[in-house]
C-alpha cells in the first residue's frame, strides 16, 4: 500500500509506499501483535509490536507494551507499560549512524559539524505532561553522558530539569561550521 501527505503551506510532501501490515488479535482481552514493513522518505523500515490487553488499554488501564523499530538511520526500542495514551513507563534503547542526518529527514538539522554516531537507553516514563529520562547513558560523537532529565510541559513554557554528567565536551563541534571556522578568523 501507499500513504502519501501533502502540506499546501509548505510544500512537503511525505509518504510511505510498500507498506505492507499485519495484526494478529483474537478478541480484545488477549494479546495484540502487529508488524509493519514499509519504505518512508527512501528507507526500508520495519515496526514490530505487542500489547498484552487491548480492552484495557482503550479503558485506560495499565497494558504492558512493546514496540521496535528497524531502519538504516534508527533502531528505537521500548519496553514497558501504558495506560491510556497519556502515561507510560519503560525503558527505551535508541541507535543510529548520524543523528545529524536523523534530524534532517525530520526537517532540521544545524549547522554545526557534530552530531555523529549515537546510542541512548535509559528508564522513560509520561504522566499529565511530565516527561522524564532517568538513568539514562549517551553516547555521541565519542562522549559518553549520564542524563536524569524530565521536561513539565503544563506551565505558560516548558519546565526543563536534571542533570548531566559528560566525560568529555569538544564544544568547538557544537558551535561553529567548520567551513566558515576554517575561512573566518577572530577580526573582521
Amino acid at each position: 500500500g501507499e500513504i502519501s501527505y501533502s502540506d499546501a503551506r509548505t510544500g512537503k510532501r511525505k509518504q510511505v509506499s510498500e507498506a505492507n501490515a499485519s495484526l494478529t488479535l483474537e478478541a480484545l482481552d488477549k494479546p495484540a501483535v502487529f508488524e509493519l514493513d514499509a519504505v518512508y522518505d527512501r528507507e526500508k523500515l520495519s515496526v514490530t509490536g505487542s500489547i498484552d490487553n487491548p480492552q484495557g488499554f482503550m479503558r485506560k488501564e495499565p497494558a504492558k507494551l512493546a514496540l521496535e523499530l528497524k531502519s538504516a538511520s534508527l533502531n528505537l526500542k521500548f519496553d514497558g507499560s501504558v495506560t491510556g495514551a497519556s502515561q507510560s513507563s519503560g525503558n527505551v534503547t535508541a541507535s543510529g549512524p548520524s543523528l545529524r542526518q536523523l534530524m534532517q529527514k525530520a526537517g532540521s538539522a544545524p549547522s554545526y559539524s557534530g552530531l555523529g554516531a549515537f546510542s541512548l537507553s535509559g528508564a522513560v516514563s509520561s504522566q499529565d505532561r511530565v516527561y522524564a529520562l532517568k538513568q539514562a547513558r549517551l553516547t555521541l560523537d565519542g562522549m559518553k553522558a549520564n542524563l536524569d532529565l524530565s521536561v513539565d510541559m503544563n506551565g505558560t513554557v516548558p519546565l526543563l530539569k536534571g542533570s548531566v554528567a559528560l566525560d568529555r565536551l569538544n564544544a568547538a563541534d557544537y558551535l561553529l561550521d567548520k567551513k566558515e571556522a576554517k575561512t573566518q578568523g577572530w577580526s573582521t
